[in-house]
């Protein structure tokens, strides 16, 4: 869910959330809050649960939903616009990517647009919603 705050200024100035995932997309994510609480919870868990664990929110979003959640919570419009696939280096590269990185994000961005990766079965389910999230960074 954090990966969006980086475009708030452009959302409330432009009324645009600029995306690389189609608007309709829905993904998995979670608030940072949940996750630490997963982690301290394992710190604290005796060895013979350590592994690799799945942490979400409640449900997965679209980048439409994250726009209406934060049109919804900043009392505006907000509308979806994604990045075509053709022009993902460009965008990396003019964000400061070297050719190297941006190739490689481009690439993840690939993996998970084509959602190219496997998915827990049995992933841990924060408790915050996407709504919830917003109202608490918007309102800090």
């Amino acid at each position: 869910m954090s990966n969006w705050t980086f475009g708030l200024d452009a959302v409330r100035t432009s009324g645009v959330l600029e995306t690389f995932l189609s608007a309709s997309q829905k993904v998995p994510m979670v608030a940072p809050q949940d996750s630490g609480a997963v982690a301290a919870q394992l710190l604290r868990a005796p060895v013979s649960e350590t592994g690799v664990y799945a942490v979400e929110g409640p449900e997965w979003y679209s980048p439409a939903d994250v726009a209406d959640v934060l049109g919804e919570v900043l009392n505006k419009s907000v509308r979806v616009a994604s990045l075509p696939k053709n022009e993902w280096l460009a965008a990396y590269r003019r964000n400061g990517f070297s050719d190297d990185a941006a190739q490689s994000y481009a690439h993840m961005t690939e993996i998970f647009d084509t959602q190219a990766y496997d998915v827990s079965p049995a992933p841990l389910k924060g408790p915050t919603d996407l709504k919830t999230y917003f109202q608490q960074v918007l309102t800090e």
